[in-house]
């Protein structure tokens, strides 16, 4: 009687136990490639701004014959460390493509790395220095009277 025909087929990986290690390995550096979640952001201050039109400026703006921003914010005022701000004006002039905004008191260096949303547009703010006023240049916003924009300082 012949003996029985011994199989020639290869092992299969999962069984040998010194792949285990390697296979875990691959497998937990593939890990490090993952999307992080991302990071949580505070929102400072979130407002509704009716646009105003002066000719050339759009916005608010509390010393001009634009429309006061105390009317034309559904909250023109916002606490940060402990120091209440008021909005004075966020303004685009169009005939420069600039936006500014004036903060009362002087922020200083409080707002430094926040990012001003107005609507989709992301402007980050740096230093105010001395002065209550920053100005963003090439700006192009295409606002109009009496628009609604979703306003908010975000400290990413």
């Amino acid at each position: 009687m012949a003996a029985p025909a011994v199989s020639r087929r290869a092992a299969s990986p999962w069984r040998r136990p010194a792949l285990l290690p390697v296979l875990a390995l691959l497998f937990g550096a593939l890990g490090l490639f993952a999307a992080a979640p991302a990071a949580a952001q505070t929102v400072i201050w979130a407002t509704t701004l009716t646009v105003g039109e002066d000719g050339v400026y759009y916005g608010c703006e509390t010393a001009a014959t634009q429309v006061h921003c105390s009317s034309a914010l559904t909250d023109d005022d916002f606490v940060h460390n402990g120091v209440t701000y008021r909005i004075k004006r966020l303004s685009h002039i169009t005939s420069n493509n600039r936006f500014r905004m004036t903060v009362t008191p002087t922020p200083r260096s409080n707002l430094a790395g926040m990012v001003l949303h107005l609507g989709p547009t992301r402007l980050p703010v740096g230093s105010f220095g001395s002065a209550e006023s920053y100005t963003w240049n090439g700006v192009n916003l295409q606002w109009s009277d009496n628009q609604q924009v979703a306003v908010s300082l975000v400290d990413p």
